[in-house]
């Protein structure tokens, strides 16, 4: 009897430690895990961190030693030091006081793994479902998104295009195209799906029920690799992970990306595990699946057919399988089909079936060692969005996935070929994106590592148990429910504020924009004049048919512009939108019986630069600008950026110099000009007087390695 007493003592001792382990690997990620929260993740992407340094190792290195502590003490340490023992020590605890409870448990759900995996399903479903409305609210905030809705628009009337209206300039917004034709930049892979959801009335159930598919497929998939156990534990991976069910509740194409691949990849593994089954169904599900990736991400299809055609070829070649002959061809018509499709799309769209509209109107964004991306750069994305999305998914994926493939001397590789693919190409890839929510670009490799990350998980707690010595049950069930608990908890205050106030703020905008009267019949035009970082084209948010819709947002251009496009829609009222840090957005009716001042023409010359990227209308406009007011620093300014960029570095060195005491940075860019010319000593001279006039600005650190390398060949 006493020592039965002791024995549970003991467990409530073992369960007391484990609890104050848990909270204080809680509380380490509260405190340490804030930078990798933050959905701004663009400052940190290489093409922004590195911009305007000559060597950038030097920003690079910065925040590599800067995040690398927040990384080890945010998730290292409470995950592998403090979550993991807390799981052994409440599991034994359990085991101490109700020696059989385990036991129990397993004996009433054994059999049963259908009904756990459909708990994961609904778990999935309500949590994306409380993010959509209750955090991200349910529209297209993000301009990609409203990307892909724009063309869902089109293709739900039967058309991969549309003509743009006229004076096409005012309707130019990021992400789409406006010229003769009017589109979307992305590929119509996702916009197919949207349109469906539209057809039925659904749009925003379509990534919803698209990620419960992928929790279903990881439960089958997971269940193949390492049993029933494996296949229940995949499941709840991704319903706790929470990059998945935020994608999940956006109209991002990731979540359509993520369940096709898995699908494709799920499909190859069953052809090549079940040699005395049918192979003609699942072949042609995974031709399908290759077929729609590749129509939703070119070089993720790519990287998914690829990843799954090798191990089928291996097998076909080495090892004489000619039964998976077959459904090698099979797979490879449905992805030649699916090219077929994406090229007569690019003809119809471009007019070069082999020119996509992104890479032709987004030159700086194409995959590849170019336009100043580098193998460093690309390596520290890698890195950084690593970091990053280790705290928005389930703990130990990775490290599950390398223990199954290292115990079981085997690759796996339909799984693993595709996702070392996806690394590789967002390797070449310059930005990490502008929104993150963990590493979206990465999900589909990590969704794909699921299953091997779910055999391994039961591997290292019998490795440890083994190691250890220690008799216990129910660890991993534990562990899934803990380290659920742990990453969504630690997530949830950034949603909370940050993100949710974000989102909020802007629907009450785009609410506005959408209807400025509500309940009157009334239509408007509303010109956007200035936006936050001069990035006008984010709220020109229309549909493929403005006429239809109560305001039409376009760009506000030149006033003799203006007033001639006014004359085009006689029956709306003008409103113009500008916006300040101080008083941030607000509207006014647009008067055009006032005599156009310097700040207009100002405007108009920067949203025909950066929205319009018409640089010879800009110059025009800004020097205008200049006539109405020869000392207006910003006009000098901005022309002097323009100059620059055209490199008329002698003239944009006048404009600089001449407003070096009233706009600062007008020093830094006078060096860069300087240098352009072939004068290092006063590039030198300049960034040195910068840096005394101004040593903590933005450009400070950039000021600093150009005057060293200045400096060394004087």
């Amino acid at each position: 009897m006493k020592k039965a007493f002791q024995e549970k003592l003991r467990g409530v001792s073992l369960l007391a430690v484990a609890g104050g382990l848990f909270f204080v690997a809680l509380g380490l990620r509260y405190k340490f895990g804030n930078v990798f929260y933050s959905p701004e993740s663009g400052r940190f992407s290489s093409d922004i961190l590195a911009k305007d340094f000559i060597h950038p190792i030097i920003p690079i290195s910065g925040a590599f030693f800067k995040l690398i502590p927040e990384f080890g003490a945010g998730y290292l340490v409470p995950v592998f030091l403090l979550l993991m023992p807390s799981i052994f020590l409440f599991c034994s605890g359990i085991n101490l006081i109700f020696p059989e409870v385990w036991e129990k448990i397993r004996e009433r759900w054994r059999g049963k793994p259908a009904l756990f995996a459909g708990g994961a399903v609904i778990t999935g479903f309500i949590l994306i479902m409380l993010v959509q409305h209750f955090i991200l609210f349910n529209y297209t905030y993000v301009c990609d998104e409203f990307s892909y809705s724009f063309q869902a628009d089109m293709l739900k009337n039967g058309q991969l295009y549309v003509q743009s209206p006229p004076m096409n300039n005012f309707f130019k917004f990021a992400n789409t195209v406006c010229l003769d034709k009017w589109y979307s930049r992305y590929t119509i892979g996702f916009p197919l799906l949207l349109m469906s959801g539209k057809v039925m009335g659904i749009p925003s159930l379509v990534n919803p029920l698209l990620s419960c598919g992928t929790i279903i497929l990881l439960f089958l998939a997971g269940k193949e690799l390492g049993g029933e156990k494996a296949g229940i534990t995949a499941a709840f991976m991704a319903a706790f992970s929470p990059t998945f069910l935020i994608l999940g509740a956006t109209y991002f194409a990731h979540s359509s990306e993520v369940f096709f691949s898995l699908l494709f990849c799920y499909c190859v593994f069953w052809i090549m595990q079940k040699a005395d089954s049918p192979a003609l169904l699942p072949a042609s599900i995974a031709a399908f699946s290759a077929a729609i990736v590749l129509l939703i991400r070119p070089g993720s299809g790519a990287a998914v057919f690829a990843g799954g055609i090798i191990p089928l070829c291996y097998r076909c070649i080495f090892a004489r399988e000619k039964r998976l002959i077959l459904p090698s061809v099979i797979i490879t018509l449905g992805a030649l089909a699916g090219a077929g499709v994406l090229l007569g799309v690019n003809q119809a769209q471009t007019g070069n079936m082999l020119t996509f509209a992104f890479g032709k109107y987004r030159e700086t964004e194409t995959v590849g060692f170019i336009n100043g991306h580098t193998p460093l750069k690309g390596l520290w994305n890698f890195i950084c969005l690593s970091m990053k999305g280790s705290f928005w998914v389930f703990p130990i994926i990775l490290t599950g996935a390398v223990a199954t493939i290292i115990r079981r001397k085997n690759l796996f590789g339909v799984f693993t070929f595709p996702a070392v693919l996806f690394a590789a190409l967002y390797f070449m890839y310059p930005s990490t994106g502008q929104v993150e929510f963990g590493a979206r670009f990465y999900l589909a490799a990590v969704i794909l590592l699921i299953p091997l990350a779910a055999s391994g998980v039961y591997l290292i707690f019998d490795f440890l148990r083994d190691r250890f010595k220690i008799q216990y049950a129910g660890q991993v069930g534990m562990w899934v429910a803990a380290a659920g608990i742990f990453t969504i908890v630690s997530v949830i205050p950034s949603l909370m504020t940050v993100t949710r106030a974000e989102y909020g703020n802007n629907k009450g905008l785009r609410s506005f924009l959408l209807d400025p009267k509500p309940g009157s019949p009334e239509k408007f035009i509303t010109f956007i004049r200035t936006a936050p970082n001069n990035h006008s084209f984010v709220y020109t948010i229309n549909t493929p048919y403005p006429e239809k819709q109560k305001n039409i947002c376009v760009l506000y251009l030149s006033p003799v512009e203006n007033i001639e496009f006014m004359k085009q829609y006689p029956d709306r009222t003008p409103l113009v939108m500008n916006f300040s840090q101080t008083a941030g957005f607000g509207f006014e009716p647009y008067n055009r019986d006032i005599q156009p001042s310097a700040s207009d023409y100002i405007a108009a010359g920067i949203n025909y630069r950066i929205s319009v990227f018409d640089n010879e209308k800009a110059e025009n406009l800004l020097f205008l600008a200049l006539s109405l007011e020869p000392e207006n620093a910003q006009a000098r300014f901005q022309l002097g950026t323009l100059l620059f960029e055209k490199r008329e570095y002698e003239k944009a060195l006048q404009m600089f110099m001449k407003i070096k005491n009233t706009e600062p940075d007008s020093l830094y860019y006078a060096g860069k000009c300087y240098s352009g010319l072939g004068d290092i000593k006063q590039a030198a001279r300049c960034m040195k007087e910068y840096l005394e006039k101004y040593p903590n600005r933005e450009k400070s650190p950039a000021a600093q390695d150009r005057l060293k390398y200045y400096s060394e060949r004087e």
